[in-house]
C-alpha cells in the first residue's frame, strides 16, 4: 500500500470513528429507546406480570448499552416497585402468606437496590438513578436519605410523575402521611395512568379507617387494569 493510500484509509478511519462517536452522544440506540418506552408503559399498570415484563424490557436495554444509567436505573425501579408492592401485602395478609411476601420483597430490595448503586455510578446526576435511589431507600426503610434523593430527582426532573412517587414513598416510610398522601396525589395528576399512586392511596385509606375510601379507589384501579392482584387482593381484606 502506497503512503497515499495509507493517509485516505486512516482518514477514513478517523471520519467512521468521529462519527460513531457522535452517534453515541446523540443518544441512545433505537432499540433501547423502544426499550425504555416499551418498559416505562408496562410500570403503569403495576401488576405483577407488567412489572416483570417491563424488567426484562430494561435488562436488555442495559445488555446492549451497558454504563448507561437511565437503563440501569429503570431496571432499578422496575425491581422495587415489585419489592415495595410484596412488602406492603407482607404487613397485610394473614401470618400464613406473609413470610412469602416478605421472601419475595428481601430478594427483590437486594436486586433493585444493586442497580440502583449502579445507576448512581453511572450517572450521579440522573434524575432516573436519584429517584430509583430514593426509593431503594424508602423500600428499605431510611426515610431520609431518600428524602433528599427524592428532592434531587424532582429538581432534575421538574413534573416527573415517578420522581414525585418516590417523593411519597420517602415520606410514608417517614410515617408523614400528609406529605406522602400530596406526592401521591401530585403523581397522579402529573400522569392519572399511575396505578401505582391509586393502589398506595387506597392503602393510607384503609389505615386511616376509610374502607369506602379504600374500594373506590381499588375498583377504580381494577377497572383500569383488572390484572392487578394487589389491588384486588387489598379489595379481599376490606369488610363487606
Amino acid at each position: 500500500m502506497t503512503n497515499s493510500s495509507a493517509h485516505r484509509v486512516t482518514a477514513v478511519l478517523a471520519l467512521v470513528i468521529a462519527a460513531g462517536v457522535v452517534l453515541y452522544r446523540r443518544g441512545l440506540p433505537r432499540e433501547v429507546e423502544e426499550n425504555l418506552r416499551q418498559g416505562r408503559e408496562k410500570l403503569l399498570l403495576d401488576d405483577e406480570k407488567s412489572l416483570q415484563e417491563a424488567t426484562k424490557l430494561f435488562t436488555e436495554a442495559v445488555r446492549i448499552a451497558p454504563g448507561n444509567a437511565v437503563a440501569e436505573a429503570e431496571r432499578a425501579f422496575a425491581l422495587l416497585l415489585q419489592a415495595g408492592a410484596h412488602k406492603d401485602l407482607a404487613s397485610r395478609v394473614p401470618p400464613p402468606q406473609r413470610d412469602e411476601e416478605t421472601r419475595a420483597a428481601t430478594r427483590l430490595l437486594q436486586q433493585g437496590a444493586a442497580a440502583a448503586r449502579q445507576a448512581m455510578e453511572d450517572g450521579p446526576n440522573a434524575s432516573a438513578a436519584l429517584r430509583a435511589m430514593a426509593l431503594a431507600e424508602a423500600v428499605a426503610g431510611t426515610p431520609e436519605p431518600a428524602a433528599a434523593h427524592a428532592e434531587q430527582a424532582e429538581r432534575a426532573a421538574p413534573g416527573d410523575p415517578w420522581a414525585l412517587y418516590a417523593k411519597a414513598a420517602a415520606a410514608a416510610a417517614g410515617r408523614d402521611r400528609d406529605r406522602a398522601v400530596q406526592a401521591l396525589s401530585a403523581a397522579r395528576q402529573a400522569e392519572p395512568r399511575l396505578l401505582r399512586a391509586d393502589v398506595d392511596l387506597a392503602g393510607f385509606a384503609l389505615d386511616g379507617g376509610d374502607p369506602a375510601g379504600a374500594r373506590e379507589l381499588l375498583q377504580r384501579v381494577l377497572r383500569n387494569n383488572p390484572q392487578h392482584e394487589r389491588a384486588r387482593r387489598m379489595l379481599s381484606l376490606l369488610p363487606p
